[in-house]
């Protein structure tokens, strides 16, 4: 069995209390049979400007799906031992060991010890406030998360980080947590022996991933508007056919559908976070009626919204 718990809290009091006291348990999704540079599905958790995301995984059946997200990832190795496949490149880890991991790079994590024990933190560019890297006092901190864009890898990197990484995942305020956030980077960005994952240069460095990473941006911000496919693909200057036949051979999936199932996924955390009325939510996820909302929910997770929200409120 697998327990995964998450912590979300907003960084600063005041910009957003959005999910900010969810604490969720799941179990991690089995391993894909693709091999690395096949689809990798992205995983949507919808983390707020000014918030981070810290989770502990304790496992004795640890597998990660081939999978990407538009955020930072920092993943401290406690017990256990592996693989990291991360873009094009291989990395082996083991007990005590610390990754930086950058957004929109497709990895999963091939765990061959019957024990796992990590921590990790999630959080993006803003979680202070937008434009707050560009500040002169924090030019190391920006050039480390520039840096972190390719992998980073610190061997034995917990046993010099491992205080402050207990400590920010053990805050309730959000002040405090954005603090020794800070303090971590701040202190990575020190540390002589980083070893760079994808080499300079090459692997998602290259026009055709960063395109996607531009497109996979731009419908999660707008997913909750009208979005339509020959309108992306004319944001990105592409024809709506050459726009389709790049993004299904991206992403393994059509428009249509991965539009549809990432606005579920925002609509299942509304209905088990908040008690807005269903009507509400359908049209906070972007369905543009209560109908097309059900027919979605139906068609992809056999259930209505209501049966769901029961469910997991009987959780």
């Amino acid at each position: 069995m697998g327990l995964l718990q998450k912590q979300f809290r907003p960084i600063l009091s005041g910009f957003t209390s959005r999910l900010s006291d969810a604490t969720r348990r799941e179990n991690r999704e089995p391993a894909g049979t693709g091999a690395p540079m096949g689809k990798a599905r992205v995983y949507d958790r919808d983390i707020p400007s000014n918030c981070c995301l810290t989770f502990k995984t304790v496992t004795s059946d640890f597998k990660s799906i081939w999978h990407t997200h538009q955020d930072f990832e920092i993943v401290c190795i406690e017990d256990g031992g592996g693989v990291l496949h991360y873009g094009r490149e291989k990395k082996p880890y083991g007990r005590g060991d610390l990754l930086a991991l950058g957004p929109w790079v497709p990895h999963r994590f091939m765990e061959k010890s019957r024990e796992h024990r990590s921590t990790s933190i999630l959080f993006n560019h803003n979680f202070i406030i937008p434009g707050f890297f560009f500040a002169e006092l924090v030019r190391e901190i920006k050039d480390f998360l520039d840096t972190a864009s390719s992998g980073l890898f610190f061997k034995a990197g917990l046993e010099r980080v491992g205080g402050v990484i207990e400590l920010l995942a053990s805050k309730e305020t959000g002040f405090d947590q954005a603090m020794h956030l800070l303090f971590l980077l701040k202190k990575l960005s020190g540390l002589p022996d980083a070893e760079r994952i994808l080499p300079e240069g090459t692997g998602y460095e290259n026009r055709s991933y960063m395109k996607l990473q531009e497109i996979l941006h731009y419908i999660h911000e707008h997913s909750r508007h009208r979005l339509l496919q020959g309108e992306v693909a004319r944001e990105f200057f592409m024809s709506r056919s050459a726009f389709s036949r790049f993004f299904k051979e991206k992403t393994g999936e059509g428009f249509s559908r991965y539009l549809t199932v990432l606005r579920l996924e925002k609509a299942c955390k509304l209905l088990e976070y908040t008690d807005r009325s269903i009507t509400e939510i359908g049209q906070q996820a972007g369905f543009e009626s209560i109908s097309a909302f059900n027919r979605a929910f139906a068609r992809f997770r056999s259930e209505s919204p209501s049966a769901y929200r029961k469910r997991q409120t009987n959780l």
